[in-house]
């Protein structure tokens, strides 16, 4: 039974993430994602393997994560101790038993600790089930091409955004980047509505990135299958080894439809780079 409450409220967050698809902030018609050269960067190409995180991988310890309270009048905090009760040792207790105990429990304030890290729990057990792929709207980032492009040496892709695949993602909004953490009140039923403000809310700090993702509740972290006309370009990092440009120009002329070769080139007179047709 809890088993299938979980899952009911993890399909529940899942049809909010779809119905914030029809956001005001109209996706645009292509999504950037940076990449170090590494040892799996040959299946992104050779076999359209994008990688899901879970939350926990993050470089911000705080992305996704909600604070919680357990704030209420004694009635909401005794039912919600009876649920809690219901799902545990005693859930085959009598209702009465149940709520003269709850009554005593709330009154003395005892448990209470227990019963917040226990929903705790359940709140970062979702979060870690979930997969999240980042991108951005900005190929042209140099802090971004310095953080997630090993200093420039790595590489941008750019996904159109025109398929099933991509147009799942969703934008953290300008409000979305703030100081305060989302909070749940956990004597109240779990909102759905309150898990995906924390998906898409991030420290203000991390504004710059201008980020778009893409949560899966269903399939949740690892490998997943892009389609292959997706892949409309492909931006060569300013620093990127004469080695890594002659394998990534390979990959790209092997595939079929081609993606369009860019490379970053830095600027003479700015601190920025353009982006400059190669192929």
């Amino acid at each position: 039974m809890e088993e299938h409450s979980e899952n009911q409220k993890i399909q529940a967050s899942q049809r909010s993430l779809n119905t914030l698809q029809d956001t005001d902030i109209p996706t645009p018609p292509v999504l950037y994602k940076y990449y170090a050269f590494d040892e799996w960067t040959h299946n992104i190409f050779e076999r359209n393997e994008i990688y899901f995180q879970s939350p926990d991988c993050f470089n911000d310890p705080f992305d996704s994560k909600i604070s919680t309270t357990y704030e209420g009048t004694e009635k909401q905090r005794i039912s919600r101790l009876i649920e809690f009760w219901r799902k545990g040792p005693a859930k085959d207790g009598k209702e009465e038993d149940l709520r003269l105990q709850a009554v005593d429990v709330v009154r003395k304030c005892q448990d209470i600790p227990l019963i917040l890290r226990t929903l705790e729990r359940s709140v970062e057990r979702r979060r870690k089930q979930m997969g999240i792929f980042c991108m951005t709207s900005e190929p042209d980032n140099i802090l971004m091409w310095s953080h997630y492009a090993e200093a420039h040496t790595g590489f941008c892709l750019a996904f159109n955004t025109g398929n099933r695949f991509f147009s799942r993602a969703l934008p953290i909004k300008d409000e979305g980047y703030r100081i305060d953490r989302p909070c749940l009140n956990l004597i109240e039923p779990i909102d759905p509505d309150k898990i995906v403000e924390a998906l898409l809310t991030k420290a203000i700090g991390w504004k710059y990135e201008h980020e778009w993702r893409i949560v899966d509740h269903k399939n949740g972290p690892g490998v997943q299958i892009y389609p292959s006309e997706a892949l409309s370009s492909v931006i060569l990092g300013c620093r990127i080894s004469p080695e890594n440009r002659q394998r990534i120009t390979q990959w790209c002329l092997a595939r079929k439809p081609r993606p369009t070769l860019y490379w970053a080139e830095e600027k003479d007179r700015e601190f920025g780079i353009d982006i400059i047709p190669i192929c």
